[in-house]
C-alpha cells in the first residue's frame, strides 16, 4: 500500500524533478525540444543516482553488459561527433545516448529503497499510462484531418512501452482493462509491429488468465465480457473497425511497400555499409544518421548498434539479450509472478530490435530499461527480505 505521505519529503524532490523531465521526455514530438528535455534529464539523473545509492546491494549482473555499452558510447562517439558539431550539440547527443544506461540505474536505486517507493513508481507509470492514452486519441484526431484515414500515428509507443510494468501491479481487473485499451490504441495507431507485440501478449495473457482456476475463468470471462458489452454501446466502433482493415491491408502490402522501407535500409547497410571503417569500436552513436541525414536509423537495433558501437557494442548487446532471456526462463520454472511482466518485455524488446530500435529510438524505448532497473530492484528487494 502506498503512504503518500511518506513520500512529502525533501529527501525525495531528486525523483519528482526526475519523473517530471522522463514525463516531458517519453511524451515530447517535437526533436527540438527533445535533445533540451534529454539534457536535463541526463543532469538530473546523475543527481538521483547519486541520491538514491542502495547499501550492501550489488550491482545486477544483467546491468554490466549496458554499462560497457555506456562507456563505448561515450570514448568511442567522441571521435566522431565532436569534430562534425559544436561542443554543445555534442553535449546533447552523448546525454541523449546515455539516457537508457541512466534510467535503469536511476530506476533500480530509487526502487531498492523499500516497497514504498517501488508502489510510487506503479502509481506513476498508471498516470503516465492514462495521459499517454489522452495524448494519442487527441493527436489522432489531428492526424486524421491533415493525412486522412490510413497514416501510421507513432504516438502510441508510451502506451505499449509501459505494459511490462503496468502488469507488475496486483489488481487483475485493473491489468484487464490496461490490456484493452492498449489493444485498441495499438490497433488505431496501424502499426504492424505493435498489432503483433499486443496480439502476441493478449493471447498469453487471456491463456495464463484461464489457466490459473476457476476463480481466474470466471474473473476472466465476466472481465471480458462487461467490457465489450461497455464497448460495443457506448462507442462508435466504425473508425476501429476501419483501423482493423487498413492493419490487414498493410501487413499485405509488407512487401510491396518493403516494410516502410526498412527492407531497403537493411539490403543497402550489408551491401555497402557493413564495409566502412571502425568496425571494432564503429562510427559513434547515430552514425548512421550523421551518414544518411535523411534517415533517423535503421530500424534495426543489432545494425545500429553495430554500425554504431562495432563489433565490441554489438556482443555486449547480445550477452544483455541472452542474460535476460535466461531471467524470464528462469522465472518461469520458478513459477515467479513476476514471469509474465517479463515476457512481455522480451517480446516488445525482440519485436523492436528488427522492426525499430529499443536502443536507437532512445525516448521511445525508456519504459524498457525503466522496467528492467524496477524488476531488478524487486528482485534484490525480496531476496533481501529472505
Amino acid at each position: 500500500m502506498l503512504r503518500l505521505t511518506s513520500l512529502i519529503r525533501i529527501y525525495y524532490f531528486p525523483i519528482y524533478l526526475y519523473c517530471l523531465f522522463y514525463a516531458l521526455c517519453i511524451l515530447n514530438t517535437a526533436t527540438e525540444r527533445l535533445y533540451i528535455i534529454t539534457s536535463c534529464l541526463f543532469c538530473v539523473s546523475l543527481w538521483a543516482i547519486k541520491m538514491y545509492k542502495p547499501k550492501s546491494i550489488k550491482t545486477p549482473r544483467l546491468f554490466y553488459p549496458l554499462i560497457f555499452m555506456g562507456c563505448l558510447t561515450v570514448v568511442f562517439s567522441s571521435n566522431y561527433i565532436y569534430f562534425t558539431h559544436t561542443p554543445f550539440t555534442y553535449f546533447q547527443y552523448i546525454t541523449f545516448f546515455l539516457l537508457p544506461y541512466l534510467t535503469t540505474f536511476v530506476f533500480f536505486r530509487f526502487s531498492c529503497q523499500g516497497e514504498n517507493e517501488i508502489n510510487f513508481i506503479l502509481l506513476y507509470f498508471v498516470l503516465i499510462f492514462c495521459f499517454a492514452v489522452f495524448r494519442f486519441f487527441y493527436f489522432r484526431s489531428g492526424f486524421i484531418e491533415i493525412y486522412g484515414e490510413g497514416r501510421p500515428n507513432n504516438t502510441f509507443y508510451p502506451v505499449l512501452m509501459s505494459i511490462p510494468i503496468l502488469f507488475l501491479l496486483r489488481n487483475r481487473l485493473l491489468k484487464m482493462v490496461i490490456l484493452f485499451v492498449t489493444i485498441f490504441v495499438c490497433i488505431l495507431s496501424l502499426k504492424r509491429s505493435a498489432t503483433v507485440c499486443i496480439l502476441i501478449i493478449s493471447l498469453l495473457f487471456f491463456l495464463k488468465e484461464f489457466i490459473i482456476g476457476k476463480r481466474g475463468k470466471i474473473i476472466g470471462i465476466l472481465t471480458l465480457l462487461l467490457l465489450l458489452l461497455l464497448v460495443f454501446n457506448v462507442f462508435d466502433l466504425s473508425l476501429f473497425y476501419d483501423s482493423v482493415d487498413n492493419v490487414i491491408l498493410r501487413f499485405d502490402n509488407i512487401e510491396s511497400d518493403k516494410g516502410s522501407g526498412r527492407f531497403d535500409l537493411t539490403s543497402r547497410f550489408f551491401e555497402k555499409d557493413i564495409y566502412d571503417g571502425k568496425i571494432i569500436f564503429g562510427n559513434g552513436f547515430y552514425g548512421y544518421h550523421n551518414k544518411y541525414p535523411d534517415y533517423v536509423a535503421i530500424h534495426n537495433d543489432l545494425l545500429e548498434v553495430f554500425y554504431s558501437l562495432g563489433i565490441m557494442g554489438l556482443v555486449a548487446y547480445l550477452i544483455f539479450i541472452w542474460k535476460y532471456f535466461k531471467i524470464v526462463l528462469f522465472s518461469f520454472l520458478a513459477k515467479s509472478d513476476l514471469f509474465f511482466s517479463y515476457l512481455c518485455a522480451f517480446i516488445i524488446l525482440i519485436v523492436y530490435i528488427f522492426a525499430g530500435g529499443i536502443i536507437s529510438f532512445v525516448d521511445l524505448g525508456l519504459p524498457f530499461f525503466s522496467f528492467i532497473g524496477l524488476v531488478q530492484a524487486i528482485e534484490v528487494t525480496r531476496n533481501k527480505e529472505q
